[in-house]
């Protein structure tokens, strides 16, 4: 009991110690916070400048207290301190520009806080910078180091670097001091100097100028190239030739031998430059001396004569279809007759990168194998020259062509035939033909295209077998003929001729006959039947027709009839005159019904 008694009493009091302390806390104002700077807001560099940052505070209890103060330039803090006086002071000794700027003070007491006054400090005159080189005296092409300093400058700078009064360089650098490496402008003699600015007190302007450094600049002539070439005159193809290239100072030098933006040889020391020559040789040779940013260079124009000409490459015939012989001759003209003379010129044929034959002449027969990428080589005294590539693709001759009709085959009506190829290179032109007579023509030049002819009509079945096409796409002239047309055609009916109960010739209505069967053609049935379009019309299977000839294959019989166009003719002697009467009506029923084609 005497525990618990104890723990609350212990309790009671922690708790009235925080009581006090919220009151304590509660009791404190900042009434103001000053801010002063000494001697004066504006001042010249290098003086001693003291920021002097003052609370004043009201309190309940006469307590000590602590304070927090923040001094900020800029908006940013450049200092800060805990004192348990109200006074804080910061020195700036010496002031310099980078100490320009806007000036407040921050006090924190317990959760209270207040800012000072804005004061605006102004520190004005930069110092004026040193230069320094490493060397006064430098070659032609020698970088040159050189360090500006300002000793007693603060903050971030900005140091800039002139030759002859140019600005050469820019550096900038977190300290007062920087060394950098410049790069002549000028082969004489040089004079530098340097400034520097405040990064952030741009306002302040540049420094005034450094001292003026003289920098001697040595020529260096002795770096100049020298370039020669044997033979000098009349340079042909197949010729050694030798490039000599010298230089007086060969320390630290580096040495090139260029022909357009090709650079032939790199090195340290004079050296000679050895080729054969080729036509394309010709031209302008430098030869060029560096040292540091310095270089020197020497030029030589080299003419070279051709040897012999560039060979070409030619296929006889110019258009060649498979299973034709060809010849491939490659061919070159000696232009140097006092070197060579044509004999001493060997060629090589390649087809497809590889070596087909050492002749000048070469035969084959046209194949799908023969096909490919030709070229030559002419070679002679170590000179090597390639034709042009010769692209050969030999022609598929056309195939035999199908003809067909397109639509339905009526007699007396107009319809369509295609007439096709399966082989062939294109362009094939396709001809129709009648009875061995050209109708007509198409030419067919890509795969999607097909060869369509109109016909008028035809009067008769067998008429259709009249039509044959014939392909050709072949230089000279070669042709193949398709088989006859060959398709269903519906012909008109002919008329019914018989005798009657009398022994009269009467027409009547059904199907053609002469003494009791068809004359030329038979019914049909099924779903052939189901083609018919005309009341008076049925498909009619035509005779075959004669491999020599267009005239229809008949078989003779005792007594025949045969339906030409409208007319009706009776083979046997004794047919009455009603059956010619019959004939001419029913051709003038056909007539009447007949459309327009």
């Amino acid at each position: 009991m005497s525990m618990c008694l104890l723990w609350l009493g212990l309790l009671h009091i922690s708790l009235s110690a925080l009581w006090q302390a919220a009151n304590i806390q509660a009791a404190v104002t900042i009434d103001q916070v000053t801010l002063t700077v000494l001697p004066a807001n504006n001042v010249e560099s290098g003086t001693n400048v003291i920021l002097r940052c003052e609370a004043s505070v009201s309190q309940s209890l006469p307590q000590p207290l602590t304070y927090s103060f923040s001094l900020l330039q800029d908006s940013q803090v450049m200092y800060s301190k805990n004192s348990s006086a109200s006074v804080v002071e910061r020195s700036l000794s010496p002031a310099r520009v980078s100490n320009s700027g806007r000036y407040q003070c921050s006090v924190h007491i317990y959760n209270k806080h207040k800012m000072s006054n804005i004061l605006s400090l102004r520190v004005t005159g930069l110092q004026i910078p040193v230069l320094k080189v490493m060397s006064d005296i430098v070659s032609e092409g020698e970088d040159i180091i050189a360090t500006c300093s300002a000793p007693e400058e603060t903050g971030s700078l900005m140091f800039y670097f002139y030759e002859d009064d140019q600005e050469v360089k820019r550096v900038v650098s977190t300290s007062n001091s920087v060394t950098t490496t410049l790069t002549m402008q000028k082969l004489t003699d040089i004079y530098l100097h340097c400034d520097y600015m405040v990064m952030k007190q741009c306002s302040a302007g540049h420094s005034n100028k450094s001292n003026m450094v003289k920098v001697i600049v040595q020529d260096l002539d002795a770096i100049t190239p020298q370039i020669s070439i044997s033979p000098k005159v009349n340079v042909v193809e197949g010729d050694r030739v030798q490039i000599t290239c010298k230089v007086q100072l060969n320390s630290d030098l580096e040495l090139y031998l260029t022909k357009g933006n090709t650079l032939l040889r790199e090195s340290h020391t004079t050296f000679t430059y050895s080729l054969v020559v080729r036509a394309e040789d010709s031209g302008v040779y430098v030869y060029k001396a560096e040292k540091g940013s310095v270089q020197k260079k020497a030029v030589y124009l080299l003419n070279v004569a051709e040897l012999f000409s560039k060979p070409i490459l030619k296929m006889s015939p110019d258009q060649l279809f498979e299973g034709e012989r060809f010849t491939l001759t490659c061919s070159s003209t000696v232009i140097s007759s006092v070197k060579i003379g044509k004999a001493d010129i060997k060629y090589v044929l390649l087809k497809d990168g590889r070596r087909i034959a050492a002749v000048a002449k070469y035969d084959d027969t046209a194949s799908l194998a023969t096909n490919g990428n030709y070229y030559c080589m002419a070679m002679a005294k170590e000179v090597n020259k390639t034709s042009l590539p010769f692209i050969l693709k030999a022609k598929v001759p056309v195939s035999a062509p199908v003809l067909r009709a397109v639509n339905k085959v009526i007699v007396g009506k107009p319809f369509r035939v295609s007439c096709e190829s399966e082989n062939g290179t294109f362009p094939i032109t396709y001809t129709l033909l009648k009875t061995s007579v050209p109708v007509d023509y198409r030419t067919v030049v890509e795969a999607a295209d097909r060869a369509i002819f109109n016909i008028t009509s035809i009067s008769f079945p067998e008429e259709i077998y009249s039509f044959i096409c014939q392909a050709s796409n072949h230089v000279p002239s070669f042709s193949n003929t398709s088989e006859p047309l060959r398709a269903p055609v519906i012909g008109k009916r002919t008329p019914d001729i018989g005798l009657d109960t009398s022994g009269l010739w009467k027409c009547l209505t059904g199907t053609p006959f002469v003494m009791g069967r068809n004359v030329w053609s038979e019914n049909v049935s099924g779903s052939d039947s189901d083609d018919h379009t005309d009341e008076d019309s049925e498909l009619v299977h035509p005779q075959e027709v004669n491999p020599r000839g267009d005239v229809p294959v008949k078989k003779p019989t005792e007594t025949e009839y045969s339906v030409q166009h409208t007319e009706v003719q009776v083979s046997t002697p004794g047919v009455s005159e009603q059956a010619e009467g019959c004939a001419l009506e029913y051709a003038q029923l056909n007539n009447s019904e007949q459309e327009p084609a």
